[in-house]
Parts: structure tokens; sequence; C-alpha cells
């Protein structure tokens, strides 16, 4: 292994550390509302690259991560 796939190991390890221990510190709610969001972004955006289509049925998924989002991480009264 060079030096520089050692340094990007290290480096991407110490990330992995870091957003794990920022997880341990969210709500179950607040992990399940990121980690919908993620999977939705990752369908969609592959469901448009692909097809230069969206389905209605995507833009409810989108609509679901986007209240998910909004309720786990209410950051006003009026949201």
């Amino acid at each position: 292994m060079t030096k520089r796939e050692k340094q990007w190991k290290a480096e991407r390890l110490a990330k992995y550390k870091a957003n794990k221990k920022l997880l341990d510190t969210m709500s179950e709610q607040q992990r399940n509302a990121i980690k919908e969001a993620q999977d939705v972004l990752r369908s969609t955006y592959c469901m448009i690259t692909e097809t230069h289509d969206l389905y209605m049925s995507d833009i409810g998924k989108i609509e679901s991560a986007m209240y998910g989002i909004q309720n786990a991480f209410s950051v006003s009264e009026n949201y």
C-alpha cells in the first residue's frame, strides 16, 4: 500500500469514527430520518440518471424523507 493510500485510508477511518460518534448522540428518530433520506436520494438519483425520468411514487418518497428530516430536526416552532 502506498503512502497516499495509507493516508486516504486513515482519513476515511477518522471520518467514519467522527460520523459514528455523532450518530450515537442522535435519537433513533433522527438516525432513521437520515438513513431514509440517504436511501431515497440514492434511489431517485439512480432513477433519474438511468431513465431520465422520475416516477410520481419517487416524489412521494422524497416528500416523506423531507418531512422525516423536518420532524426529527425541528429548528423552529413553525415546522
